[in-house]
């Protein structure tokens, strides 16, 4: 990937965060960050709702798609995956 192609990627996961930060109630539509190969998590939650009432088997898959951590509670967790996302709990 060239540098060029790395800030586009960049720009284009602070552009989601920013799309995500501005859900400011549960019915808000939200959207998932792609990886640097374009990649894209399975059958992401549409709704900041649906985001908040994953099952704890979704919730670590996502972080472990991510590469984020899966250690502690279920809402730190849940927290770990919302700041990663740009989505305010």
């Amino acid at each position: 990937m060239s540098y060029l192609e790395l800030l586009a990627h960049q720009e284009k996961c602070m552009m989601i965060r920013i799309f995500n930060a501005g859900s400011i109630n549960e019915e808000c539509k939200i959207q998932p960050i792609p990886l640097l190969d374009g990649s894209y998590p399975i059958l992401f939650p549409k709704t900041k709702q649906e985001f908040r009432d994953l099952s704890i088997e979704k919730l670590n898959s996502y972080l472990q798609f991510y590469t984020l951590s899966q250690e502690g509670t279920d809402y730190e967790k849940l927290s770990t995956l919302a700041f990663h996302l740009g989505i305010r709990l």
